[in-house]
């Protein structure tokens, strides 16, 4: 039997990371939040690291360097037993 990881609400692990990466290369926000929410209670790590791929393939260095701030952040919260939601800031 394959196992099949899932998120919160039941949907596709790889569906949900690929709807992410496809969201933000179209620029579409609600999306691309939505994604992140979902994969934010289960798949945080995962989700961090999804991330850290796609502004290396798809943004740029300037996002790349502050995704790497973020994921430094969550981290180190994680480590001290406390949470960092996702934001999406405009501009």
């Amino acid at each position: 039997m394959m196992y099949r990881p899932f998120t919160k609400n039941g949907h596709n692990l790889w569906d949900v990371l690929s709807l992410l990466q496809k969201s933000i290369r179209r620029n579409d926000k609600r999306w691309a939040v939505w994604a992140a929410d979902e994969l934010d209670s289960k798949y945080h790590d995962t989700a961090w690291k999804r991330l850290l791929i796609i502004t290396c393939e798809d943004v740029g260095e300037l996002v790349t360097t502050q995704v790497l701030r973020n994921m430094r952040a969550a981290f180190l919260a994680k480590k001290n037993c406390r949470r960092i939601k996702f934001r999406i800031h405009d501009g």
